[in-house]
């Protein structure tokens, strides 16, 4: 899996170069100085959060309708 580091444009191919949202986060938060950078990147890391939770719950959701008392 090659993303590449490239956050300052959005390519239109979903094969193009990207950036994870956890690399933006630890990357930028020490050189976020004005308050809506840093603002943005708390934004991020809620919507990360959030993908994180559900994903999660479809999960578990998923285990437990199969019967199975895997997690």
């Amino acid at each position: 899996m090659v993303i590449g580091n490239n956050v300052l444009a959005i390519t239109a191919s979903i094969l193009g170069q990207g950036a994870t949202m956890p690399s933006v986060i630890a990357n930028e938060f020490t050189e976020a100085n004005q308050p809506f950078h840093l603002q943005s990147l708390f934004v991020v890391a809620l919507w990360l959060m959030a993908f994180a939770l559900v994903v999660n719950v479809i999960g578990k959701l998923i285990v437990r309708r199969s019967g199975e008392d895997i997690a």
